[in-house]
C-alpha cells in the first residue's frame, strides 16, 4: 500500500474536524432562529370609535357594539362577561375628543399579525341610545376585542371603566401658514376647540432627528408665534400641540416645512498665494488660492468669487474677474500688487480679504519633493515629502480632479506640520466596486471550503491496491496449475521499521528447475522510476500459482536468504 495508516487517520481527523465546525455553525444558526421566534414582538394598535359606529344588541339593552357578532352577556354590575388576556394589551391609554365625540385607544399588542379590533361597551343600567353614548357626561365599561384574521382566534383586553370628561383631549391643531426670513420663522395655526389657552411648538432641521421645543405659549388672543435664532438658508420642520386647563395636551399637528432665506456671507475667504517664473519667456505668474466658506458662514449657496488685482503704481489698471473655482492665475510684473477676494450669493457679498503681494521676489516656499497615493479601504491615502526646515509652512492645499470628469473635483486643506492626508469623497465608483468584489470573493472561498469538507468527510480517500506489486498480483491471479501451495516465511525477512520502508516481492525465472524466490528490500527514499522497474521487470516473469489454501495441501518452504 502507498497510503499509510497515519495518513488515512489524519485525513479522517481533518474531515471530522471540518464537519464538527459546520455542525457547530448550523447549531448556532438554529439557536439564533429559535431565539428570534421566541422573542416578543410588539405592534402599536389604535382604535377610534364614534357614535355612528355603535349599534345595540336587541334585547341586551345595556350593551353597545361595533359588530352584531360581538354581543355578549354581562355580569350583574354591567361588566362584559369575557375571558380576558390583559398580557396581550400593554400600555393601553384612551382619550376623548369632545368636538368629534370620538373615543380613541392606543395599546401595544404582543404580536405582529394583522388583527381586526372592535369596542364592546356596557353599563349596569340600560343604554338609551348607542349613538349618543359618547358625550362628555357619559361613563361606562368597555373591552377591546382583537381577532386574528388568519386563525380567527379572539382575545379580549382587560375590562376598563371610563368617565369621558376625565380623559378629554384637546383637538389636534392645524398649521395654516409658515413664513421664513433669514433667521426666523413665523408660524400660524388654528384649533377646533375655542377654549384652548396654551400651546407649544417644536422644530428641527431636516438633517437632524432631535427636536427643539419652545416654552408653553399663552395663546388667548391669536395663534401666532415667531421662532428666532435660526440658521439662514436651512430647511426646518415645525409642529404644534395645544391644550386648555381641564384637558390633556393634544397630539402634535402634522409637520409643516419651511426654508429660511439666504443672507449675505458673513466671513471673508481665507486667501493664500505663490509666484512662479517662466524661464523661457521671463513672465511672472501670481497664483491666488482661497478656501471655500464654511456653510455656517456662507449664508446660502455661494454663486462665485470676485478677484481683483491692481498694481500700486497704476491704480487705474484694476482688473476684476469672476470665477466659481477656488484658484486663479494673474500675470504680473516686478512690482507690488493689491489683491482682494470676496464671495457672493443671491443675498449679497461677503467682506473682502485683502493682501499685498510683491512680485519682485519669487516664491520662497519650494515645491513638494514627492507624492504617493494608495488605496485605504474606500478612501485614498496621500503621502508627500517636504523640507520643513527651509521655511515655516502653515498649511498644504490639496486639489484633485476626476480623470473622466474634469468638472468634478475638490479641495482639502491640512495643517503644515503633517505629511499625509485621507481623501474620502474622491470617487463614487470605488464605493460600489469594492463591496461587490468582496462579496464575490467571499462566496467563492466559502464554496471551496464546503466542497473540500464534504469531499474529505463523505468521499474519504481509499487506497488503490493496484499501485503495489502484491495488490496487482492479487487482482490478476493466474489460473490454477496444481494443488501444491508454497507459502513464504517472511517474518524473518521484513525487519526494521515497516512503516518507513517499502518491500517488493519479485518472482523471476531461472535456468534451474527449481524456482527460487528473490526478496529485495528497498528504502522509502527510492525513486518512482526504480519502483516502476521493480513492479514490471524487464525479463520474463513466471506466474505463481495460488490455488485455494486448505488444511490438506498446506506446506511450507523455507526462505533461501
Amino acid at each position: 500500500m502507498n497510503v499509510t495508516h497515519g495518513q488515512v487517520s489524519d485525513g479522517k481527523m481533518r474531515g471530522t474536524g471540518v464537519m464538527c465546525v459546520l455542525i457547530s455553525v448550523f447549531c448556532v444558526c438554529c439557536c439564533e432562529s429559535s431565539v428570534q421566534r421566541n422573542k416578543q414582538h410588539f405592534s402599536i394598535q389604535e382604535l377610534t370609535v364614534t357614535g355612528v359606529d355603535l349599534k345595540d344588541c336587541g334585547k341586551q339593552k345595556n350593551v353597545c357594539v361595533m359588530s352584531s357578532s360581538d354581543c355578549l352577556n354581562t355580569a350583574s354590575d354591567g361588566t362584559p362577561d369575557v375571558l380576558t388576556s390583559p398580557e396581550n394589551f400593554v400600555n393601553t391609554s384612551c382619550h376623548f375628543v369632545k368636538h368629534e365625540e370620538s373615543l380613541t385607544c392606543r395599546w401595544s399588542q404582543m404580536s405582529q399579525v394583522t388583527t381586526v379590533n372592535t369596542f364592546i361597551i356596557s353599563r349596569e343600567n340600560h343604554i338609551i341610545s348607542c349613538h349618543s353614548i359618547l358625550n362628555p357626561y357619559s361613563s361606562f365599561y368597555f373591552v377591546i376585542k382583537s381577532v386574528n384574521i388568519f386563525s380567527k382566534r379572539e382575545i379580549f383586553s382587560h375590562v376598563s371603566s371610563v368617565i369621558l370628561h376625565e380623559v378629554v383631549q384637546a383637538p389636534r391643531p392645524v398649521i395654516t401658514s409658515v413664513n421664513g426670513s433669514d433667521t426666523s420663522v413665523n408660524v400660524s395655526w388654528t384649533s377646533e376647540d375655542v377654549t384652548v389657552t396654551k400651546c407649544q411648538i417644536r422644530y428641527r432641521r431636516l438633517d437632524t432627528e432631535s427636536w427643539t421645543e419652545t416654552g408653553v405659549l399663552d395663546v388667548c388672543v391669536e395663534f401666532v408665534h415667531i421662532i428666532c435664532d435660526l440658521q439662514p438658508f436651512t430647511e426646518y420642520s415645525v409642529s404644534v400641540c395645544c391644550c386648555h386647563e381641564s384637558c390633556r395636551w393634544s397630539q402634535w399637528s402634522s409637520e409643516a416645512r419651511v426654508m429660511t432665506s439666504e443672507t449675505a456671507p458673513r466671513a471673508a475667504p481665507q486667501v493664500s498665494y505663490y509666484l512662479t517664473l517662466d524661464r523661457n519667456s521671463g513672465s511672472r505668474q501670481l497664483w491666488i488660492l482661497w478656501k471655500a466658506l464654511d456653510p455656517s458662514d456662507a449664508g446660502g449657496i455661494i454663486r462665485g468669487y470676485e478677484v481683483s488685482s491692481v498694481p500700486l503704481t497704476r491704480l487705474s489698471e484694476r482688473r476684476s474677474v469672476h470665477t466659481s473655482d477656488l484658484k486663479m492665475c494673474v500675470s504680473v510684473v516686478s512690482e507690488e500688487y493689491d489683491i482682494t477676494v470676496t464671495a457672493y450669493n443671491r443675498a449679497g457679498r461677503s467682506p473682502y480679504h485683502q493682501l499685498r503681494v510683491s512680485a519682485d521676489h519669487l516664491q520662497a516656499v519650494s515645491a513638494v519633493e514627492g507624492l504617493w497615493v494608495s488605496a485605504e479601504g474606500l478612501s485614498l491615502r496621500l503621502h508627500w515629502i517636504y523640507d520643513l526646515t527651509s521655511v515655516n509652512v502653515s498649511e498644504f492645499a490639496i486639489e484633485w480632479r476626476s480623470s473622466s470628469k474634469q468638472s468634478s473635483g475638490g479641495w482639502k486643506r491640512v495643517n503644515g506640520s503633517t505629511s499625509t492626508a485621507l481623501l474620502t469623497d474622491y470617487d463614487d465608483i470605488i464605493k460600489c466596486y469594492v463591496p461587490l468584489v468582496l462579496l464575490v470573493l467571499g462566496f467563492g472561498i466559502f464554496s471551496v471550503v464546503i466542497k473540500r469538507a464534504c469531499k474529505e468527510y463523505f468521499c474519504s480517500e481509499v487506497a488503490d491496491p493496484s499501485s503495489s506489486l502484491i495488490g496487482h498480483w492479487l487482482l490478476n491471479a493466474p489460473p490454477q496449475a496444481n494443488s501444491k501451495v508454497c507459502v513464504l516465511m517472511l517474518e524473518n525477512v521484513f525487519t526494521g521499521d515497516q512503516q518507513s520502508e517499502k518491500n517488493v516481492i519479485r518472482v523471476e525465472s531461472r535456468v534451474s528447475s527449481d524456482e527460487d524466490v528473490k526478496i529485495s528490500s528497498e528504502g522509502a527514499d527510492q525513486t518512482s522510476d526504480d519502483e516502476e522497474n521493480s513492479v514490471r521487470p524487464s525479463g520474463p516473469v513466471d506466474d505463481v500459482c495460488l490455488p485455494v489454501i486448505t488444511a490438506d495441501n498446506l506446506d511450507y518452504v523455507p526462505s533461501s536468504l
